[in-house]
C-alpha cells in the first residue's frame, strides 16, 4: 500500500543457543533409524506391520523425528502407509532397511539440520547488524533501496 509501516524485533544472544538446542534435538541420527526399522521388522507379518503407537512412543523418539524417519521411509521406498488409526499405523514393507538405506535417511536430516543452522545464522546476523536493516531486506528480495529517504531503522537512527 506503500504507506509507513513499523516492525520489531526481539532478539536476545542466549535466543540462539535454544534454537540450536531444538534443531539438535530434531535432527535424526543413524541410530534412530535402525531403532525403528527394529521395531517394524519386530512386528513384521509378512510384507505388512502393525506399528503400535504405545509402542512407538517406547523407543523415545521425538515426535518430529519419528515422522520425519516414516515420511523418509516411504519417500525412499522401505514403507508404504495404508492405514492410520489412532492407535496404530499400518505400514506395508516395500524395501530393506539396509545400513546404506538407514545411512541416507540420517545424512538426509542432517542436511536439512544444516539448512537450519545457516538460517538461524543468516536471522542472527541480521539481528546483530550494524547495517540498514530495510536494505538489507529489500537486497533479500533482489532490490535496492531508493535513495537515501532519511533514517528509516533502528540502526540508521542510531537506537
Amino acid at each position: 500500500d506503500g504507506r509507513p509501516a513499523w516492525s520489531l524485533l526481539l532478539y536476545a544472544p542466549r535466543d540462539r543457543g535454544l534454537q540450536e538446542f531444538l534443531i539438535r534435538q530434531e535432527t535424526v541420527t543413524e541410530g534412530d533409524a535402525k531403532g525403528l526399522a527394529r521395531y517394524i521388522e519386530s512386528r513384521r507379518e509378512g510384507d505388512k506391520a502393525v506399528l503400535r503407537h504405545v509402542d512407538l512412543e517406547s523407543l523415545d523418539l521425538e515426535e518430529t523425528k519419528l515422522r520425519f524417519l516414516l515420511s523418509e521411509m516411504e519417500h525412499q521406498g522401505l514403507i508404504k502407509s495404508f492405514e492410520r488409526t489412532p492407535e496404530a499405523t499400518g505400514v506395508m514393507i516395500t524395501g530393506d532397511f539396509s545400513r546404506k538405506n538407514l545411512t541416507a535417511i540420517a545424512r538426509r536430516s542432517e542436511a536439512l539440520a544444516e539448512e537450519k543452522r545457516k538460517k538461524l545464522a543468516a536471522m542472527v546476523e541480521y539481528a546483530a547488524t550494524k547495517r540498514c536493516r530495510r536494505e538489507m531486506i529489500l537486497r533479500y528480495f533482489g532490490e535496492e533501496k531508493p535513495g537515501t529517504g532519511g533514517p528509516c531503522c533502528d540502526v540508521c537512527q542510531g537506537i
